[in-house]
């Protein structure tokens, strides 16, 4: 019984996954989850106990899987935002995710999660890190070099309209390889001050 609940729990999660990211919490309908799942509704209140919880599980999840995915270490902080572009360019589901995250949670009304909390200040505590072996960056505050990083290897993926209007036409994989070239040159310039 324990793997059919299991499997159960991850044809829900793995459906939860495009019905969130295409609709977000409040345009996500349980029902939908339920039949791409072949689960009824009462199972994802039993294993999830509401829909924004099971929200805040697919983003954990996701979120977890960029940090397995893209290791930050003082040594890799240079290719960081390079390397979440190229991991966004394959998953780009888990950019909605995030969106709809910072669109739909009213402050204060978040879930706190604690692991959560410890993943983003590990980023800082490891950017800190490179910082201190870079004299150019001693006055920069880690936690806010971290937003940079981070937004600029998703700038891409957060507003494909604008990437579209920019470019004048509709983005090619070249203009993706190009755009990857450029956020290595830009990243560059930011750390090394070149």
């Amino acid at each position: 019984m324990k793997r059919s609940s299991e499997a159960t729990k991850a044809r829900i999660l793995e459906a939860a996954i495009e019905e969130f990211a295409q609709y977000g919490i409040a345009g996500a309908r349980v029902d939908r989850i339920a039949e791409k799942a072949s689960a009824n509704k009462r199972a994802i209140y039993d294993y999830f106990g509401s829909k924004e919880e099971l929200f805040f599980t697919v983003l954990q999840n996701q979120v977890g899987q960029v940090t397995d995915s893209v290791a930050l270490k003082p040594e890799t902080v240079k290719n960081y935002p390079v390397k979440l572009f190229q991991f966004f360019s394959s998953h780009p589901e888990i950019v909605r995710l995030l969106l709809w995250d910072g669109m739909s949670s009213e402050e204060g009304k978040r879930p706190d999660s604690g692991e959560e909390k410890s993943y983003y200040q590990s980023k800082v505590k490891t950017i800190s890190e490179f910082i201190n072996t870079q004299k150019q960056l001693k006055e920069d505050d880690p936690r806010f070099l971290a937003i940079v990083l981070v937004a600029i290897g998703m700038s891409w993926f957060t507003l494909p309209q604008v990437a579209k209007l920019f470019l004048g036409k509709e983005p090619t994989r070249k203009d993706r390889k190009d755009f990857d070239a450029y956020l290595e040159k830009i990243t560059q310039r930011i750390l090394l001050r070149k």
